[in-house]
């Protein structure tokens, strides 16, 4: 019974988001759905389409990655944070997740400079520089001679007005 629910909960939200192309919270939904049903090959599908369109806003696009975070996609989020730093090039949160799953793949050399390109966005609070000091998620990268250099740069930005950055926790 619950999967016939799913099933119609999914062809609803299908005929929306068909009908409507353009809206943003009925694909949300049907993204979610997908990914809850593992139907991954429409899940990334959808995804694809929505993150190509211009009416996208920065927060749905958070969620999108975050979608593929809670999955444990890294190679997704990987993609998705990579065009996200680009069509968003002045938002902290999202370099430092790039930053994060940079040094979990052991790329430093890449992870090193996202890390750097956030604490220079970082606001006045320096949440970035805090969290960078103790994430796990960095400690590919925290031997690295540039690493204490880097924490010590940035940190008088504006506060992004979206909020707060990704909260997954990709393992390593």
């Amino acid at each position: 019974r619950k999967m016939r629910d799913t099933a119609r909960a999914i062809l609803d939200l299908e005929k929306q988001v068909a009908a409507l192309p353009n809206n943003i919270p009925a694909a949300i939904q049907l993204a979610r759905a997908y990914a809850q049903a593992q139907r991954f090959e429409a899940f990334d599908a959808l995804v694809d389409r929505l993150i190509r369109s211009p009416d996208l806003p920065q927060p749905e696009y958070l969620v999108l990655i975050n979608f593929y975070g809670q999955l444990n996609r890294a190679d997704r989020v990987l993609a998705l944070l990579a065009e996200f730093t680009r069509r968003y090039p002045d938002y902290g949160p999202g370099w430092y997740q790039y930053a994060c799953i940079l040094s979990l793949r052991g790329n430093c050399l890449d992870g090193l400079a996202a890390l750097s390109r956030a604490m220079q966005l970082d606001g006045v609070d320096r949440q970035l520089h805090q969290a960078a000091a103790q994430d796990q998620r960095l400690a590919n990268c925290r031997n690295s001679p540039q690493f204490p250099a880097i924490l010590n740069q940035g940190g008088a930005a504006p506060a992004p007005a979206a909020g707060g950055g990704l909260p997954f926790q990709l393992n390593p």
